[in-house]
This record gives C-alpha cells, structure tokens and sequence, in this order.
C-alpha cells in the first residue's frame, strides 16, 4: 500500500471512530432522556461507563 493510500486510510479509520463516538452519544442520551433501562448488555456497560465518567480524556485524540 502506497503512503498516500495508508494516509487516507487512517484518516478514514479515526473519521469513522468519531461518528461511532457521536451515535453512541446521542444513543445514550435518548435512554436518558426516555428513562429507557432496557438497553443492549454492551451497549448498557458502555453507557453506565460514560455516565460514572471512565470515559472522560480516555479516548484516542484524533490528528485535526
């Protein structure tokens, strides 16, 4: 793979983690928000994470 492909590539992979960050975001507010308790396992282990705040300054900081 040429470096300009390898470049846009990790690009591609970081973009993709803050729309994945985002969604799971706006996902946990709409439980808030509906007092919606029956959450999928993963996905309620990760928002119990967030809300006790595990999640703060933890992630990756992205280039730009």
């Amino acid at each position: 793979m040429g470096t300009i492909a390898a470049r846009d590539a990790e690009r591609i992979c970081t973009l993709t983690e803050r729309v994945v960050a985002i969604h799971l975001l706006a996902a946990a507010q709409a439980c808030d928000i509906r007092n919606n308790i029956r959450c999928e396992t993963t996905f309620g282990q990760a928002h119990e994470k967030h809300k006790s705040g595990q999640f703060a300054g933890g992630g990756r900081q992205g280039n730009g």
